[in-house]
């Protein structure tokens, strides 16, 4: 079995396909290379981008912190429910 990409996280081929001369493989593997880069510099884009937006409106870094405290306070509030159920806590 070999990894596309060389990397752990890459996609598994097990079978490349049937009857693939080395000039066919070649090119499978050199448009997969081009493609995880042009992946890789998307990222790279798309982070960069969302930094550059958190700098510029920390009013929602704050907005998305209060939402997932909010969310946090509902399961804490479903997990004591819960124990109560069971009997594991008296309240």
């Amino acid at each position: 079995m070999r990894v596309i990409g060389g990397s752990a996280g890459g996609r598994r081929l097990k079978n490349p396909p049937a009857g693939e001369s080395p000039r066919q493989k070649q090119a499978r593997e050199d448009a997969i290379a081009i493609r995880q880069q042009q992946l890789k510099q998307q990222h790279k884009d798309l982070t960069d981008q969302l930094n550059d937006l958190m700098k510029r409106r920390p009013e929602l870094v704050d907005a998305a912190r209060n939402q997932q405290l909010d969310k946090l306070a509902e399961l804490v509030d479903e997990f004591e429910v819960l124990l109560k159920e069971t009997g594991k806590i008296k309240g």
